[in-house]
């Protein structure tokens, strides 16, 4: 089984992954400069490549004297960043699934043009 763990560098996220490390788990561990939640295409991209069986989501804006201030930051990681993990979750198989019926249908328009010929 694989573990993605998203927001390695704070108190949380380090301790997944030495709880992970201890256990002899297979694991990828990033941080916010490796994986910014709050963008679509970065949280596809690392889905895609890694292929996590389970997603641990430490990834959190947690500057609450400045949450005030900085909201959009806050809302963009808190809010929008944990959407952005569920819709990969739910996207990332339809797309595969998509991919491997465009795959089959190349095929079949492969073999047809072949007979064809």
């Amino acid at each position: 089984m694989k573990y993605l763990i998203l927001g390695r560098i704070g108190q949380l996220g380090l301790a997944f992954c030495k709880y992970l490390i201890s256990k002899g788990k297979e694991f990828l561990a990033l941080s916010e400069q490796e994986c910014d939640i709050s963008d679509l295409k970065t949280v596809l991209k690392v889905f895609e490549s890694y292929r996590p069986d389970v997603v641990i989501n430490c990834a959190a804006y947690n500057y609450v004297d400045k949450a005030e201030f900085k909201f959009f930051n806050a809302y963009g990681v808190n809010a929008l960043g944990v959407s952005k993990i569920n819709l990969t979750v739910i996207l990332l198989p339809i797309l595969q699934i998509t991919f491997l019926m465009e795959q089959k249908r190349m095929v079949f328009i492969q073999k047809k043009i072949c007979q064809i010929l």
